[in-house]
């Protein structure tokens, strides 16, 4: 047995685990991360898990159990495995301490004071945390693994332990007029316009705050929009980044084809079809008044540039 950081691993796993690469996709709700999980999940040796910041409070189970039983025996493989490591702390404890430490209120402490959240449970949930992505990345034998969690605080935590696990990330930023809009929609929990401007500007003020603190060669950034009208030269850009195979994905985008559904522990509501394809957007933003279309130009400005 190999001791990696007081896990233990066989040399096949250890061996195994260095050649494994988590994706993961950062940016506001209602962004587009479920279709470019998608389509990065249809690439070669890759496997989309939607929203792997879930696994928790969803105690394993995922959103399409009922739906796809190869879903639930992947994710029943992963919370078998954990069940096995000897210093997994349970699923319970783990929620409690995503609950804790995993969000955006912690974003500032987690990058410039992360010894005061020591006595609070950091190191015991970020091993906890690498156990579950150990897990998962042994659980199949596919490369890359797309996690459109979004949270940056999840992305603060994995690359603390970048060094055991390849991390690459997608900041992925949709136009704030479209993002507020969708907020607005009555079928996808609707937030008032100021809750979700706020929500909007501390969540990619967060985001930005965390690339700069991560290895800027292992980042890039994704303009939804631009992605729908081009996204041969976003996917060749990541695949540069990662060493992701996009090929398969483009030949089903060319000919039309329907994307492929991964292992999704949870997404919105595309993630329940039967088929998605990737097409260009036809929502048309709602008329806006003139202090609200300033505030999106300020906000384009900031974010979206």
């Amino acid at each position: 047995m190999i001791d990696d950081k007081n896990i233990s691993l066989t040399p096949y796993q250890y061996n195994t685990l260095k050649q494994k690469k988590i994706i993961y996709i950062m940016g506001c709700g209602r962004s587009g991360s479920t279709i470019l999980g998608y389509c990065l999940g249809n690439a070669e040796k890759a496997v989309d898990l939607g929203e792997v910041l879930d696994y928790g409070p969803r105690k394993g189970l995922p959103s399409d159990f009922r739906m796809r039983q190869e879903s639930l025996n992947y994710w029943n493989s992963v919370t078998t495995r954990l069940a096995k490591q000897s210093d997994w702390i349970g699923i319970d404890e783990f929620t409690k301490l995503q609950k804790r430490l995993d969000n955006h209120y912690m974003i500032i402490p987690l990058l410039y004071f992360p010894f005061l959240l020591i006595p609070f449970g950091l190191k015991k949930y970020r091993k906890a945390l690498e156990l579950l992505y150990q897990s998962i990345t042994l659980s199949s034998p596919d490369q890359f693994y797309i996690d459109s969690s979004k949270y940056p605080s999840r992305l603060v935590h994995l690359s603390s332990i970048s060094t055991r696990l390849r991390i690459f990330t997608i900041y992925l930023v949709r136009d704030p007029s479209a993002v507020i809009d969708s907020f607005a929609a009555p079928k996808q929990g609707p937030k008032n316009f100021v809750p979700a401007i706020i929500y909007y500007s501390v969540v990619n003020f967060l985001s930005t705050l965390v690339l700069r603190r991560i290895d800027q060669k292992s980042n890039t950034r994704v303009f939804y929009e631009m992605f729908l009208e081009n996204p041969g030269s976003y996917l060749k850009e990541i695949s540069t980044l990662s060493g992701l195979d996009v090929r398969p994905v483009l030949t089903k985008i060319i000919n039309s084809e329907p994307l492929s559904r991964g292992f999704l522990m949870n997404g919105n509501r595309m993630s329940r079809k039967q088929e998605v394809f990737l097409t260009k957007s036809t929502a048309k933003l709602s008329n806006k008044s003139r202090l609200e279309s300033l505030i999106f130009v300020a906000l384009r400005y900031l974010f979206y540039k």
